[in-house]
């Protein structure tokens, strides 16, 4: 259930995706898009959140606009690979 709250307070602001990519280039504009979202994400969190709440919730939220536009340039991993780097990761 948080994930989806986060992916709705990630994809719900008035900036559409193509505008925040385009930004991405213009710095000034680009840190209003992100300020203008992280101040809609806090309002939608309950009213007794902590600090450590807002700062869990940008964590998520950065992550996956980071997986977003990995997989957007072609950085992905076939499942073939996924399962040999988890075996790794489980084995220890």
């Amino acid at each position: 259930m948080l994930i989806l709250l986060v992916l709705k307070c990630c994809f719900t602001n008035s900036y559409s995706k193509k505008q925040i990519c385009y930004n991405a280039n213009k710095k000034g504009k680009y840190m209003i898009a992100v300020k203008q979202e992280a101040q809609e994400m806090i309002q939608n969190l309950p009213d007794n959140c902590t600090y450590e709440d807002i700062q869990y919730h940008l964590y998520v939220v950065e992550k996956i606009k980071n997986g977003i536009s990995r997989a957007e340039n072609g950085e992905v991993s076939s499942h073939q690979d996924a399962k040999q780097r988890m075996a790794k990761w489980l084995s220890h």
